[in-house]
Order: structure tokens, then C-alpha cells, then sequence
């Protein structure tokens, strides 16, 4: 999820809705308004407007946008459920998605062969069920297979395939509702990665991550064995410390596939594990075994500055590429390119330092799918770009987009 950012007054959101896009700690607006928000997960795209509705578009083969269907959908369509939601998670290439009430109840939908819903079964939902358990939380995230929610009270909690170590309980077994991450820390930011891993910031701005280790996604050595099919590699079943550069705090974190980008408190990026399609933002030497045949891939393990020496607010990864949002407003992209995902007029298959994303629209938030990027401008409307194969950029008269372009109506 993208740090949210204050905004000092109305703004339409799809251009006519006349919704205002704030944040906590808004003096103006109504009471009951929420931060507009806007999530990206493998081939589908799920939006939070100001009065708390859930939106969502693309693919729907599991019933991930909630509509009570698996009908694909090319515009934003309605999550079915009346609620009204203060948070939306889907911080993967996972076919699910989560979200939190303003009472602080979790509910998420679509997938749930591993029961990444927390609702205690393996049966597919298509629209939203209460996760179990009764827990308040105030953020939850949608990873690949698995979920992870945070609680009013920085308590970490995990849920659903669990063989990696990437639920933090120290087992590597499947849960069907949350339980507890190890070792009694405290979060500000708990973030479900798009492959095998989970991270989070803590309250004191120490990063944490845990799960696989095989391409120094951890950030640092680790002696644990996990079982990925006929091979057991490095990685860690409860939370790992994350060493700073420089020894600065961290602000924010996005673990990717395999990789991890994060902000620090003096607005600095940095990035570490697989860096085989240039997800870093930075050239690195380092070798790591890699692929799903154990070849070598380049890597980092531990974390590096994103080339460019740029300032960010927040950044976003995913399966191969990152998108960051300077604090001057710009956007940047790096890493796979082939569907046009980095948004910079071009289908180059690799790019492995930040390149402007086009149009300059001033976006205040980015999110990053499997093939696709979405974000939201200041002025309060959504643009998507890369692959549409499935709807995934909300707009029927694309398919694949390689510069940002505005979502559709709501339906």
C-alpha cells in the first residue's frame, strides 16, 4: 500500500463522482471519509473511494473482484457487499483481495485453495467473508496464496500456504485462520509479498522480513532449510532484522517476487534480493541461485540505493518490475518491460534504473501488478498501463498500453 498523503481539500475521483480525497488527519471533509486507495494483484485491480466502496476490474476467474461472478471486467464494477471499508490490501501477484471496515473487521474474497481467505475453509468465495478469529484489525494484505493483518495494536498476523516460513511462526505449515507472527514485535507497516515472503516496518522503524531466502530477498543471511518441491533452500520462519544503510529508519516497505524495495525516514530507496530483470533499480555483481532450475541470477543480499540518488514517498514491487513516487511528484519506473508496464512509451524488455513514467499527471499514489501499473493523481482520477489482456488497466479500448491512461467509469 502506498503511504497516504494529505490533501488539502475536494477533488472529483473518476472525474464526476464530487468525492473528496483525504487522509487521516484531514481537518476538512466528512467524518466518515477515507483515503482513497488503489491496489494492483496478478491480473486484476481493486480501488477504495472516498465513502468506502470497493471497486475492482480484470481478471475474475476466482471471483478476485468480489462482484459475486467470474465474469472478466474491462471498467470498475462493485465489490457486493454494502460495507464500507477505512483499508484495501493486495500487495501481491495473488488472485485475492482483502480489505478492513471502519469497525475494524477484516474480509477478503476470490481465491482460497490454501485458505488465504482466514476463513477457516479452502472453499473459492466471490464475494467478501469475514475472516475468522474476531481480531480488530487496521490493515490487512493480500499476498500471493497467503494474507498477513496488522491489528490496532501492532500485533502481526498471518494466514493461509505457509512452506516457506512466510507466515513468521516459526512452522512451515498451512493456517486456515490468522496466527501470530513470532517474537512479540510491533508494526507500523505488514506487507504479504507477491512470492514467498513477508515483511513489515516496525514501530521503532526497523525493517523485518521472513520466508524464502534463496535470492537474499531477507536481506541477509540466514541457516534456516525450507522444501520448495525437491530442494530445500535458505530462508527463515521467523522474522529476520533487515540492517539499514547508513543506519537510517525505515519509513515503508513492498516485498516483491523474490526482491524487496523500501523507503527510509530521509525519503532515500533502496532495494534488495533477485535483480535478474533490473527490479533493483540498481546494477549489482552479486550472484544468487535463481530460477525455478536453481540457475544463478543476479541478486543483492543485502539492501542498495536505487540508482539516480532520487527521494522518494513511496515505492511499489511486484513480480519483475518497481514504481516509485518522488517527493517532487514524479514517477519512475524500472525493471521488466515487455507488456509496457514502466510506462514510458517503450516495450524494452529490461530496464535497470528508473525511467519517467509519461504524461506527468502528478500521481499521489503507484501500484504495481504482475505485468500492469496503475495509479492515482492528485486530482483524483485512476490511470493503468501495460498488459489489459484481462481488463487489468480498466479501460475496454486497450490492450496493451505502454503510457499511463485513464480508468473507465464505475459501473
Amino acid at each position: 500500500m502506498a503511504p497516504r498523503i494529505p490533501r488539502p481539500g475536494r477533488v472529483a475521483l473518476w472525474g464526476t463522482l464530487g468525492v473528496s480525497l483525504l487522509s487521516c488527519g484531514d481537518a476538512t471533509g466528512p467524518d466518515d471519509a477515507v483515503d482513497v486507495q488503489i491496489h494492483a494483484g496478478s491480473s486484476f485491480t481493486c480501488a477504495l473511494d472516498a465513502t468506502g466502496a470497493a471497486w475492482c476490474w480484470g481478471r475474475n476467474n476466482h471471483g478476485q473482484l468480489g462482484d459475486g461472478t467470474i465474469d472478466d471486467r474491462s471498467s470498475p464494477v462493485r465489490v457486493s457487499t454494502g460495507l464500507e471499508f477505512a483499508s484495501l490490501g493486495i500487495h501481491g501477484i495473488g488472485q485475492h483481495a482483502c480489505a478492513v471496515t471502519k469497525e475494524g473487521d477484516a474480509y477478503c474474497w476470490g481465491r482460497n485453495d490454501w485458505s488465504q481467505l482466514g476463513d477457516g475453509t479452502v472453499q473459492e468465495l466471490r464475494r467478501p467473508v469475514a475472516v475468522a478469529g474476531g481480531l480488530r484489525f487496521k490493515s490487512v494484505s493480500a499476498g500471493n496464496l497467503f494474507s498477513c493483518g496488522l491489528t490496532e495494536e501492532g500485533e502481526a498476523y498471518c494466514w493461509g500456504r505457509g512452506e516457506w516460513g512466510n507466515l513468521g511462526n516459526g512452522s512451515t505449515e498451512e493456517r486456515p485462520v490468522p496466527t501470530r507472527v513470532a517474537g512479540n514485535l510491533r508494526f507500523d507497516v505488514l506487507k504479504a509479498g507477491s512470492s514467498s515472503l513477508t515483511c513489515g516496518v516496525t514501530t521503532d522503524g526497523e525493517a523485518y522480513c521472513w520466508g524464502l531466502n534463496w535470492r537474499g530477498e531477507l536481506g541477509r543471511t540466514t541457516g534456516e532449510m525450507c522444501q520448495v518441491g525437491p530442494w530445500y533452500l535458505a530462508c527463515s520462519s521467523t522474522p529476520v532484522w533487515v540492517p539499514s544503510p547508513n543506519d537510517e529508519a525505515f519509513r515503508d516497505i513492498s516485498p516483491g517476487s523474490s526482491y524487496v524495495c523500501a523507503t527510509l525516514v530521509d525519503d532515500s530507496g533502496v532495494c534488495w534480493g533477485r535483480n535478474n530483470a533490473g527490479q533493483l533499480g540498481s546494477e549489482t555483481t552479486e550472484i544468487c541461485i535463481g530460477g525455478e532450475d536453481l540457475s544463478d541470477s543476479p541478486c543483492s543480499r543485502s539492501p542498495v540505493p536505487i540508482s539516480g540518488g532520487r527521494r522518494f514517498q513511496t515505492i511499489a514491487a511486484s513480480a519483475g518490475h518497481t514504481c516509485g513516487i518522488t517527493t517532487g511528484g514524479e514517477t519512475y519506473c524500472w525493471g521488466l518491460n515487455e507488456y509496457g508496464q514502466l510506462g514510458n512509451g517503450q516495450f524494452r524488455n529490461r530496464i535497470g534504473v528508473p525511467v519517467p513514467v509519461m504524461g506527468g499527471h502528478g500521481f499521489m499514489a503507484v501500484t504495481v501488478g504482475r505485468e500492469h501499473s496503475c495509479a492515482a493523481t492528485r486530482d483524483g482520477e485512476f490511470y493503468c498501463w501495460g498488459t489489459n489482456y484481462h481488463g487489468q488497466i480498466g479501460n475496454p479500448d486497450a490492450m496493451i498500453q505502454e503510457f499511463p491512461i485513464v480508468v473507465a467509469p464505475r459501473n
